[in-house]
């Protein structure tokens, strides 16, 4: 009987310590202002991890940069960052950091508008960059065209 009920218990104890953590899935609708000036567009294109969707950098009606990501997918990152790049690649020198993604969160046809600086050299920073900072993970890239 002793066996039998440590049998039960270890069975118990392995289906609850295997079971997989709950992921949070997000997924923004957010709508899209009244666009006044395109600047560029691009596509993403997936490097190390899961990334895909559009780019769309414009100026609003207010005059406000705005860069939207669109029908944008990601798997979850502790740490993933939105930049702006004059290459295609993450170097430190050559970026500067627009948004922080929510930590954790798959995206998934989510649509995110992104407040940008208008200081900004946009001929310069042709590229979006989205990147882990904690695990040094590089998820991919769009040229803004």
């Amino acid at each position: 009987m002793k066996k039998i009920i440590l049998i039960i218990l270890v069975l118990t104890v392995g289906a609850f310590a295997c079971k997989k953590e709950k992921e949070t899935t997000k997924t923004i609708n957010d709508a899209i202002t009244s666009v006044s000036d395109t600047i560029g567009t691009g596509t993403f294109v997936g490097q190390q991890h899961s990334l895909s969707g559009n780019v769309i950098l414009y100026k609003d009606n207010s005059s406000n940069h705005i860069l939207r990501l669109q029908n944008f997918n990601m798997t979850g990152a502790p740490d993933a960052d939105v930049f702006l790049s004059t290459t295609s690649n993450y170097v430190a020198g050559n970026i500067i950091k627009i948004s922080d993604l929510t930590s954790n969160a798959n995206y998934t046809n989510s649509a995110i508008n992104i407040d940008v600086a208008e200081n900004i050299d946009f001929a310069q920073y042709k590229y979006v960059i989205v990147w882990c900072t904690q695990y040094s993970a590089y998820f991919g890239y769009a040229p803004l065209q």
